[in-house]
């Protein structure tokens, strides 16, 4: 593996100009946000204000869910109603892949099959809807939280559409739009900035010191790099650059999109923990987007301006 200060440099220029793009934050979003956080704060302060009486393990479990309710609140990552206009409707988990609290608690205490089960089969329920699951009330008994108190803390969610979320309201997906994708203005046709280009890709995609298929790309939270007609995805990364087919060649740019981990600096290229390069980026987002590959014009209504 190349030690290359120069890679480095170019890592954290590249997250500085991903940081510098990415869209501010409309006033309907943030005041949907504020709502949502007033609204468990107030549910996280009542439930503190109550001592039932239970025992340890279940006090202890108790305590560290609030105190998990909080740090998922200061998150600020919250569902997103785009299905049912001018209504306040929960969600256990939106079309992005975010958990609502509620569900976010469940996953972290092991409980990630009853969230994919409910999030199937009533992702709109209230909470007291869903007082006839065995399985959720038994984790509310061991969680010593009651079903009243995860009502409360369960949110509604305002309508909202993409224009509110500052996207671009033309064309398709594109991670340009969500703010964790970067055009590197370099030129095929001009010698020095094609040099820096394959520079930094040699970089990217060296091995690893124990062999590992493209060590950097992966530990960065890469997803996809397209260059000069040709593209090269973390989920595909046997296959090496492959045809890209989209309308732009990328021949006066080089393109690059994250991971939502990679995007907000969660990978470790940033943390320090040693990374799992056993296939596809290092983090298993299950809110990133589908890589493309050959014959996949998933760029092909991206502006690349």
């Amino acid at each position: 593996m190349r030690k290359n200060n120069f890679g480095m440099e170019l890592a954290s220029g590249l997250e500085q100009g991903i940081a510098m793009q990415r869209p501010r934050i409309s006033e309907a979003a943030l005041r949907e946000r504020r709502r949502i956080e007033s609204h468990l704060r107030g549910a996280e302060q009542l439930a503190r204000l109550r001592t039932p009486c239970l025992d340890r393990l279940r006090s202890l479990n108790r305590a560290m869910l609030l105190d998990e309710l909080a740090r998922y609140r200061r998150a600020g990552r919250f569902p997103r109603n785009y299905e049912f206009r001018n209504k306040l409707v929960p969600h256990f988990v939106d079309s992005h892949g975010t958990r609502c609290a509620l569900a976010h608690l469940l996953e972290i205490s092991g409980q990630a099959e009853l969230v994919l089960d409910i999030a199937g089969r009533r992702n709109n329920a209230r909470v007291r809807e869903l007082s006839g699951s065995a399985e959720l009330l038994a984790w509310l008994t061991s969680a010593g939280l009651s079903l009243e108190e995860a009502a409360r803390i369960q949110p509604e969610y305002c309508s909202r559409t993409l224009a509110d979320e500052c996207f671009c309201s033309i064309g398709g997906r594109s991670e340009h739009k969500e703010g964790r994708a970067f055009d590197w203005m370099l030129s095929v046709d001009r010698p020095a900035e094609r040099a820096v280009a394959e520079q930094f890709i040699a970089w990217l995609l060296d091995e690893g010191p124990n062999g590992e298929v493209a060590y950097i790309a992966r530990r960065l939270g890469v997803m996809y790099v397209i260059w000069n007609g040709r593209i090269w995805s973390a989920s595909h990364a046997a296959r090496g650059w492959l045809q890209y087919r989209g309308p732009n060649p990328h021949t006066d740019h080089l393109h690059i999109s994250l991971t939502w981990s990679g995007a907000m600096k969660q990978t470790s290229f940033w943390t320090g923990v040693p990374a799992d390069v056993g296939g596809g980026t290092e983090e298993r987002d299950s809110e990133s987007t589908p890589v493309p590959v050959e014959g996949d014009d998933d760029e092909n209504e991206d502006e690349d301006d």
